[in-house]
């Protein structure tokens, strides 16, 4: 088995390049962590999305050329090292089109949004297979895309803490099992949620809340519990009084977020 081949098969509790993967995923995804251990990076798939983007910001003029000049320079540099692009010909395809400028009704413009889907698939799996390369890549760069993609994916800080940490403490995780969960994680769909909101005081109920959809009364937020099959509600808060059954009213909202693993997320 050579060196390059064993990356994956590496204990995250007991090798030192696993250990220092994680560690720094710990640090990224912690609310705790001293800022100059921060991440301060989007994804590439985000930057070059917001790059795509900016055509519109230049033509309603909230953006200068110049700044999205400057801003696709910074972008070139940052994807010239990432492994998660594929193969040349797309990484010399994507330089070619920050070079020109994305002008906001130029064909280099669409063709960008065209490949958005290609990058994004599959991104994690490509530095995955990248790992048990022929170089050893750095742990540093590999913890920071796979911190980076994920939490541009929709997923929480807090979850995604609580997700390498218990990855962490498996004797027998390896780092070929956080990649292949990474990815799992990358590739879930949104899930809608059904999120009520009871409010302590409203002004002006009549004008502004009452003739919205979203808005219901007390005996409604009963009726909501009922529905979900909540037999004890939220009790009231000791500092304010609020309770859904107060007389104030409640919003009921529907979100879309990243459906959580209950395994990892309920500790």
């Amino acid at each position: 088995m050579t060196a390059a081949s064993s990356t994956s098969t590496r204990s995250l509790s007991a090798d030192p390049y696993a250990r220092h993967v994680t560690a720094r995923l710990l640090d990224y995804f912690a609310d705790t962590t001293p800022w100059p251990r921060r991440l301060w990076d989007a994804s590439s798939a985000l930057a070059l999305r917001e790059a795509a983007e900016a055509g519109d910001w230049v033509s309603t003029r909230v953006l200068s050329p110049g700044a999205v000049s400057w801003y696709l320079r910074a972008l070139e540099r940052q994807l010239g090292p990432d492994r998660g692009l594929g193969d040349s010909r797309l990484r010399q395809e994507l330089t070619t089109l920050l070079r020109s400028g994305l002008a906001p009704n130029s064909r280099e413009r669409r063709r960008l949004v065209q490949l958005m889907p290609l990058i994004t698939n599959g991104y994690l799996g490509r530095w995955a297979g990248a790992v048990d390369s022929t170089k050893t890549l750095s742990p540093e760069r590999l913890a920071r895309a796979v911190a980076t993609h994920l939490l541009d994916c929709g997923h929480s800080s807090g979850y995604l803490h609580r997700w390498a940490r218990a990855l962490s403490t498996d004797s027998d995780a390896t780092l070929a099992d956080l990649l292949h969960d990474a990815c799992r994680l990358a590739d879930q769909d949104d899930r809608a949620f059904d999120v009520l909101v009871p409010f302590v005081s409203i002004p002006d109920k009549q004008s502004l809340a009452k003739h919205l959809p979203e808005w219901g009364s007390p005996s409604r937020a009963a009726a909501w519990f009922a529905e979900q099959k909540i037999d004890h509600p939220p009790r009231p808060c000791p500092a304010s009084g609020c309770a859904v059954r107060s007389g104030h009213g409640v919003a009921e909202v529907r979100v879309s977020s990243r459906p959580a693993n209950p395994s990892v997320d309920h500790r």
